[in-house]
């Protein structure tokens, strides 16, 4: 029988989750999770498996490179041909320039810093370590709810939420695209392997810490298009050990670093400052397509993050450059409302339009709301 794109997505499902199962078995039972921590208040409240889908599945639409409206989003042809692309990954890397252009983009800077060659960034730092790290927490969270072989779940949640991103990242594109294969054969499987260690997992929660701060997804009822979803993740470590000011570095739509300022288990606000990517062009080669950051097109941010005990509460983000932006959020639990948690979010930028959104409790996705037609790139 010949291996339809449907069969490919079953076959990698399982693999990925029966090689994530192994974990279930060996592992000790744990009294106290890694990551998942209990919260009345913030992001944390948010976290669930649909929330996470939503955050992760949807985080491309965060760019004015990529098309936001569900009602213009070509679905069916990037489906199909980000499956194609994982059943023909060799002809898929051909495409694109050969393996040494796969390796310099996606794995190693073999041509050195720049724009063009800088895939490999997010790739380490979102897909290997952020979305390791989420799998296990995602684990934690099914096994809190008493699901059987949580990790399998865990992987199935991740699985799913990265096919819709590649999804709508590869929209009605038909050729070959080399970004799926990268993260779906290696960057998060590899993640997930790694963080099925209980080892790497007491690192990456004490030593250095790495959290999940998610957007608040929102549907804007005029264009029918999805506003804030995504996901971001901190880096923190403590050099002195004693709860002092901690380094901190960010990364999502764009790379920050800064100091945390306040208590280890209780409320504390970062400050931080980088570099945000607004442009992303495509260029064509012979049959494929690569994404790259357009140099020119960038801002410098200053960003502050207001927690309580690593879960999110409020963030403000001001960008200045090419794109001047503001973006901010509150998230629910914060402002005293005691019926029903509300969130709140705010995003105004040149090419973006203004965007406004409430989101109701632990439900996953809000109402937004635009004062102007934002200017997709």
């Amino acid at each position: 029988m010949r291996l339809k794109p449907a069969h490919l997505c079953i076959l990698a499902a399982a693999l990925f989750g029966l090689t994530t199962a192994s974990g279930d078995v060996r592992a000790e039972p744990k009294k106290e999770p890694y990551f998942l921590k209990e919260h009345t208040r913030g992001s944390e409240t948010l976290f669930n498996p649909v929330s996470t889908f939503v955050n992760l599945g949807f985080d491309i639409t965060r760019s004015s490179s990529y098309e936001n409206r569900i009602l213009e989003t070509d679905f069916k042809t990037g489906f199909t041909n980000t499956m194609r692309n994982l059943a023909n990954p060799i002809q898929a890397i051909e495409q694109t320039g050969g393996f040494r252009e796969f390796m310099a983009r996606e794995f190693i800077p073999l041509e050195g810093m720049t724009a063009q060659y800088s895939q490999w960034v997010p790739n380490y730092f979102l897909h290997l370590l952020g979305e390791g790290m989420l799998y296990r927490k995602m684990a934690e969270w099914y096994e809190r709810e008493g699901y059987q072989a949580p990790r399998i779940w865990a992987a199935s949640t991740m699985l799913m939420s990265a096919l819709m991103n590649e999804t709508i990242e590869n929209g009605s594109f038909r050729g070959g695209n080399t970004d799926p294969v990268a993260d779906l054969y290696f960057f998060n499987p590899v993640g997930w392997l790694m963080f099925n260690s209980d080892n790497v997992s007491q690192f990456f929660s004490d030593t250095v810490e790495i959290g999940f701060w998610p957007g608040q997804p929102a549907l804007a009822v005029d264009t029918i298009g999805i506003y804030n979803a995504g996901e971001s993740y901190f880096f923190r470590w403590d050099p002195a050990k004693k709860g002092g000011p901690r380094i901190i570095g960010y990364i999502g739509t764009e790379g920050l670093g800064g100091v945390t300022l306040g208590a280890v288990d209780g409320n504390a606000v970062s400050f931080v400052a980088g570099y945000r990517t607004v442009k992303i062009v495509p260029m064509e080669t012979n049959g494929g397509r690569i994404m790259i950051a357009s140099e020119p097109h960038g801002n410098l941010v200053m960003g502050a993050f207001w927690e309580d005990n690593s879960s999110l509460l409020a963030s403000l983000k001001i960008d200045v450059g090419y794109d001047p932006t503001i973006r901010a959020n509150i998230y629910p639990g914060l402002l005293p409302i005691k019926k029903v948690p509300l969130g709140f979010f705010v995003w105004a930028s040149q090419h973006g339009g203004w965007v406004s959104g409430i989101n109701v409790g632990e439900l996953p996705m809000g109402v937004a709301f635009t004062a102007a037609q934002p200017t997709r790139f």
